[in-house]
């Protein structure tokens, strides 16, 4: 929905915010403006970008910027993989989807070359990669697709998760709930294996980690007992990981009070009415790029989802801040 009609009483700029001086309070905001440049009969010549940047001052600032997807370092993550994190990324899934489906129709390819094609690997356990791999399950057992490709029953769905439940920040019935969910509709779940490379865009490495006794995964650690497995597939989506955009980062350096590993954690620090740590109330912080602090032991970090974060939203609003 475009943002003017979605909320025609505020003000709107198309652009993109790249500092901010919280002791100034100033939003330095840079935007791209596109112009068509025509020669004298009208004939179109190249087109001219001029990037102009606006200094916006401002009272109170909401920051709710999210995060960007991280490939946590490992080797093959940002050059072979599919990302989740915004329209173009969902965009060029589904196009990749279409063109693996078509590909398997191919007469010339065995059935194992299919079974490859058709396989889609999904790395992370987190609520990202759960639900996109149950959407796409559904997709490919859904019967009118396969009476346009035959080939579909051969598809298979992988999903890779480094822990030893999925869905580690909900309720424990609720993580057993979506592991038995997936696999009674034909997803293969890896608990505990954690993705060491991605060579190709065709495969994958894990390194499956050791179980205790009691049945817990340990932390894999990367030594030679630990049992290394390839699996080949025909496209990787990488759910697994997201770190802060540069301008948390530049944000967190500029608030005091708070600590080197809060920093590290690459989230803004925010009490219970959403103000950031160190800026004196003058920047309140909800979503993804926020974390709220532990008023007293035990006590429970709020979640970012967005039925949450649309709480905090309606929460801000009321306070008049």
């Amino acid at each position: 929905e475009p943002m003017r009609a979605a909320n025609p009483t505020a003000g709107f700029i198309e652009g993109v915010c790249v500092d901010i001086d919280t002791t100034k309070r100033i939003a330095r905001v840079e935007t791209a403006l596109r112009e068509d440049r025509r020669d004298a009969t009208g004939v179109l010549g190249a087109e001219d970008t001029q990037e102009r940047c606006y200094a916006l001052n401002y009272d109170r600032l909401v920051y709710a910027v999210g995060t960007q997807s991280s490939d946590i370092g490992i080797p093959g993550v940002a050059s072979h993989c599919f990302f989740l994190k915004g329209l173009q990324d969902a965009r060029r899934f589904r196009q990749a989807v279409g063109d693996a489906l078509e590909r398997a129709t191919q007469p010339s390819l065995t059935d194992d070359e299919r079974r490859r094609i058709l396989t889609f690997l999904v790395v992370g356990g987190g609520a990202t990669g759960v639900e996109l791999t149950g959407e796409l399950c559904d997709f490919l057992r859904d019967a009118a697709l396969a009476r346009l490709y035959p080939q579909q029953a051969l598809a298979r769905v992988v999903l890779v998760h480094g822990g030893d439940e999925l869905l580690p920040q909900f309720d424990a019935d609720l993580r057993a709930k979506a592991l038995a969910s997936l696999r009674a509709r034909g997803v293969e779940v890896r608990l505990g294996a954690r993705v060491v490379e991605v060579p190709t865009p065709r495969r994958v490495v894990i390194r499956r980690c050791i179980e205790e006794p009691s049945g817990a995964v340990e932390e894999c650690i990367e030594d030679e007992v630990s049992p290394i497995e390839e699996i080949a597939c025909g496209m990787v989506v990488w759910a697994a990981g997201t770190g802060p955009v540069p301008l948390t980062e530049r944000l967190l350096a500029q608030l005091d009070g708070i600590s080197d590993e809060e920093k590290a954690r690459g989230r803004v620090p925010v009490d219970a009415w959403l103000r950031a740590a160190g800026s004196g109330g003058r920047v309140l912080a909800l979503g993804d790029c926020a974390v709220c602090r532990r008023p007293k032991r035990n006590a429970v970090v709020l979640p970012c989802h967005h039925s949450f974060c649309m709480g905090c939203v309606k929460h801000l609003a009321a306070s008049g801040a």
